[in-house]
């Protein structure tokens, strides 16, 4: 509970590694929509609007894992609210096929009039050289 009070709903950043990455990014597609939802707006619709996250950074995503539609529509017009999307691409993961599908939803994302997108990438660099346990802090 002492987290939570000291938390800063107004400023939400989600940051992932690998998996972690893939998963933010399906939570803020997820999340960003819920600010331009139906006429009847839902608590959690509310809540999106009232708290819309501010960026997200990605570390060697995996978005192999995410379902092609995910994909496909990336982070494109999901909100009204500007959303900073930073991608850093590990030398070892650029080269991975499974790279792919985070490049195309990165694409994807680059229609929206809201969303920045900005990718890196990390030279001489391995999966394994990023981790997400310090931005925890």
């Amino acid at each position: 509970s002492k987290v939570i009070q000291v938390t800063d709903p107004s400023q939400i950043h989600l940051i992932g590694h690998s998996f972690g990455a893939a998963t933010q990014l399906l939570a803020a597609q997820q999340w960003t929509s819920k600010t331009e939802s139906s006429s009847s707006p839902s608590s959690s619709s509310a809540a999106a609007a009232q708290y819309p996250i501010k960026s997200l950074l990605v570390l060697d995503a995996w978005a192999f894992a995410l379902q092609e539609n995910v994909i496909r529509r990336g982070l494109s017009d999901s909100s009204s609210i500007p959303l900073l999307l930073l991608s850093i691409i590990s030398e070892d993961w650029v080269t991975n096929p499974e790279c792919d599908p985070l490049v195309q939803f990165l694409q994807n994302s680059l229609s929206s009039k809201t969303t920045n997108v900005l990718s890196y990438y990390a030279k001489d660099s391995v999966h394994q050289s990023f981790s997400d346990s310090e931005a925890w802090f």
